[in-house]
């Protein structure tokens, strides 16, 4: 109960990400970063490591909810952000700020950024609902609240937060593969492929962890999980 209502008051503003009304923003070439950070204010998220796809990034104010076409009719240009980003020593960095108008006008500063394969994420919001779609060297995303999923694969995952749903869906293994979970109320889905040798440690006040896969000591993908409350299933 405590998990949906830190969920709810959180990460209510967020819709899933797909098609919707945005205010324009200039694209940022992404080919020759080193790194991606992103910190400030909350947001959506969603990065990508496609090579058959440019290397961009976007930022943009979006509306969402259930009056954001009333709102376009009342507030122009009302889901206008104040977020910069800006190539800094090969990093791609993200500032999210939004602005008095985004809170009477339901939007969400969205980002969507396709990378190239093997670099390092790195996520600071109040709260965040992120998408991770590829290869990636490492992810660390830092919030309040969020709701993250990873389709594909990172050697290296560290998430904290008060209260996150997270799904980790590994397409390969390196056998080097090293995820710390530190959620005080986790809803946690890991998957891999069948009979992937793993090991993991729990640590929890209250928890369910239902496991097809057995415990290996020493085995990696090696998953640790700290909380207060988790619910984690692992196949």
């Amino acid at each position: 109960m405590i998990f949906l209502l830190l969920m709810t008051s959180l990460l209510g503003f967020f819709d899933p990400i797909g098609p919707a009304t945005a205010s324009s923003g200039g694209d940022l070439s992404t080919a020759e970063i080193t790194g991606l950070s992103i910190t400030g204010d909350a947001g959506a998220v969603r990065i990508t490591t496609d090579a058959d796809r440019p290397y961009v990034a976007s930022l943009a104010g979006r509306r969402s909810g259930w009056f954001s076409g009333w709102y376009s009719n009342w507030f122009f240009n009302a889901c206008e952000t104040g977020s910069r980003m800006h190539v800094t020593n090969g990093v791609l960095q993200i500032e999210v700020r939004s602005n008095s108008w985004m809170d009477i006008s339901d939007c969400t500063v969205e980002i969507v950024a396709n990378i190239p394969s093997g670099n390092a994420v790195a996520i600071a919001l109040s709260a965040v609902q992120a998408r991770f779609a590829g290869d990636f060297k490492s992810l660390a995303v830092s919030a309040r609240a969020g709701d993250v999923s990873l389709v594909g694969h990172a050697e290296a995952i560290t998430l904290k937060s008060q209260a996150m749903r997270a799904s980790l869906d590994f397409d390969k293994v390196t056998k080097r593969e090293d995820v710390a979970i530190d959620v005080q109320n986790l809803d946690a889905t890991i998957n891999l492929r069948p009979e992937t040798p793993i090991s993991y440690s729990v640590k929890t006040v209250m928890s369910y962890v239902d496991s097809s896969l057995p415990n290996t000591d020493g085995a990696r993908p090696h998953f640790a999980f700290n909380a207060e409350r988790a619910h984690i299933r692992i196949r």
